[in-house]
């Protein structure tokens, strides 16, 4: 037995209580028992806050290796535990001297013993709970508290309670280099910005009047054509600004 397995307590027929480091603890190969990632955290957060474990895992000895332990049931407990920041934990060790097979029928024995509760007394022994904290830890929040469920992405995502329209302009790679210099030029912003229907049709206007003008049969040149004015203006008035805050240092 491994020097560092502290015995806590000798219950007979080769079942002993043992205070041992996590680390001498090895999981089974497989293990069918599964748990939801939520129940999880909530497990290493209730052992983190307590510092113990409040359910002993069963151990046993390894055939022909009596100074090897593995896990037979509590594996999620043992990972939680090291998760939390436990280093040693009571373990309940069976070292009669199993079998492999023996041991694996007690996994599975141990996995499907549970019962069920009675959801009307569950009901009030978890309205007896009066902190938050307390209704964390027992797990049991998220099935008993009428927490409306919320589409956050819907939330999140812009609404327009209102006539729309979608619109789709098609550019030429080279056309594009300028409309996206413009949108760069603007402030990066959240923002959501929408405009009337007729801002829309005063833009549409404007851009198929300088196509005329300009003898330009392909929206998406027009376009671009404007942009480069924009762009052009947008250049100009920061020179003017470079301009002036020199002219406004030279003066003090």
């Amino acid at each position: 037995m491994n020097q560092e397995m502290e015995l806590l307590s000798s219950l007979g027929n080769g079942l002993n209580l043992y205070m041992v480091p996590i680390t001498v603890l090895r999981e089974q190969d497989v293990n069918a028992r599964i748990m939801d990632t939520s129940e999880y955290s909530q497990l290493v957060s209730n052992i983190r806050k307590t510092g113990y474990l409040e359910s002993v895992p069963l151990c046993a000895t390894v055939p022909d290796n009596d100074t090897a332990v593995e896990i037979v049931s509590g594996h999620h407990r043992v990972r939680a535990a090291k998760e939390a920041g436990l280093t040693r934990i009571p373990i309940l060790l069976d070292s009669s001297g199993l079998s492999r097979n023996e041991i694996v029928a007690k996994q599975l024995a141990h996995n499907r013993l549970v019962g069920r509760d009675d959801p009307e007394t569950l009901r009030l022994l978890f309205d007896l709970l009066d902190t938050p904290d307390l209704m964390l830890e027992s797990g049991l929040a998220n099935d008993l508290l009428d927490i409306p469920q919320v589409d956050l992405e819907a939330l999140l995502a812009p609404h327009l309670d209102m006539d729309w329209r979608v619109i789709t302009f098609t550019f030429l790679p080279h056309q594009f280099d300028d409309v996206q210099n413009l949108l760069d030029a603007i402030p990066a912003s959240d923002a959501v910005l929408a405009g009337t229907i007729d801002q829309f049709d005063e833009f549409m206007k404007a851009t198929l009047q300088y196509a005329r003008l300009k003898n330009v049969r392909n929206a998406g040149l027009a376009i671009a054509s404007l942009t480069a004015i924009a762009l052009r203006e947008i250049e100009e008035v920061r020179v003017q600004e470079k301009e002036n805050a020199r002219i406004e240092v030279q003066s003090t």
